[in-house]
């Protein structure tokens, strides 16, 4: 109980700092500065973190916007010493320009939830 509610805290607090930097830099900044995160104590199976990550910054009649739930799961993954990137990509079919984010390790979509979603990768971070 104890490690779910730290792991919860480290992703809420996570997401303001993630939502403030987006605010402030570029995106590959944002991405630099997580890529150098000093290794975690804790240390959580990558289905941990995308299941927390997608429970506790999804609210009900309120989506969240992918780029900052997948930039929380992709630092944490750094801080667990993973080797992620972050993808963004736009829809495979040309119905919408609407790009989306999640995170890859070693090619495989890890989340956050719902992944790739039909979307081709356009870019990745680190390049």
């Amino acid at each position: 109980m104890i490690a779910k509610l730290r792991l919860a805290a480290v992703i809420v607090a996570r997401y303001v700092r993630v939502r403030l930097d987006l605010s402030r830099y570029a995106l590959p900044e944002v991405v630099a500065r997580y890529s150098r995160r000093a290794p975690s104590s804790h240390h959580y199976p990558v289905p941990t973190l995308r299941r927390g990550v997608d429970r506790l910054l999804v609210l009900p009649g309120r989506p969240m916007r992918c780029l900052p739930r997948a930039l929380v799961l992709y630092s944490l993954l750094v801080e667990q010493e993973q080797d992620p990137r972050l993808v963004v990509g736009l829809p495979t079919v040309a119905t919408s320009t609407r790009a989306h984010a999640w995170v890859e390790i070693d090619g495989v979509d890890v989340g956050p939830s719902p992944g790739q979603d039909g979307h081709q990768p356009m870019s990745a971070y680190p390049i």
